[in-house]
């Protein structure tokens, strides 16, 4: 999940219901190394750069295969913010694109 230094509450609450939905329905799947939740302020100057790389315009989810330290795939689930005021809708969606992105990459 990207963001920057000042946050919403409704930015907040976004990474509350995807990190809710990842812990709670990705558990093997974290247990095992094959996905990983993490939150990055794109404001520090070190992750400056993922602005530019992951095509973000604000805050967001952001699914990113990666080989080593190299990103080889990476897709930005523009649709959280319209979902960010329903949190079913929002952990489904989240679910529906993580499982999507987990069977393309075989890791599902």
């Amino acid at each position: 999940y990207f963001h920057g230094t000042q946050r919403c509450r409704t930015c907040m609450g976004i990474q509350r219901a995807i990190q809710d939905t990842v812990t709670q329905r990705f558990s093997s799947e974290l247990a095992s190394g094959a996905l990983s939740f993490r939150e990055v302020n794109t404001e520090e100057p070190a992750n400056a750069h993922f602005a530019t790389d992951f095509d973000l315009s604000s805050s967001g989810m952001v699914l990113v295969a990666r080989h080593g330290e190299t990103t080889v795939k990476w897709l930005n689930c523009e649709q959280v913010w319209p979902l960010a005021h329903d949190t079913v809708a929002l952990g489904n969606y989240a679910e529906s694109q993580i499982r999507a992105y987990l069977a393309l990459l075989g890791k599902s």
